[in-house]
């Protein structure tokens, strides 16, 4: 290659869940692949628990952009 493109490869899934009952969880990119799983492994009403989890990363993403971000954290001191 010439070294003029950028290749980035995307793993699906992101995450392959093994419980120790031998059940398995497929966690990726795409939507309604993973409700589907959520439907197979769990139950159908779980899928609203998961529509909702990405809010709470956003508020703690945006806690360590808005407020962290001008902290230093080279010692255990910066922790009140």
């Amino acid at each position: 290659m010439s070294g003029l493109c950028d290749l980035c490869v995307v793993p699906e899934p992101w995450y392959d869940f093994q419980y120790h009952d031998g059940d398995t969880f497929d966690y990726g990119p795409d939507r309604r692949a993973t409700e589907a799983e959520i439907c197979a492994a769990f139950h159908r009403i779980d899928v609203a628990g998961y529509r909702r989890m990405p809010r709470g990363p956003r508020k703690s993403t945006d806690v360590g952009f808005t407020k962290l971000s001008a902290v230093t954290f080279h010692s255990p001191a910066f922790i009140d």
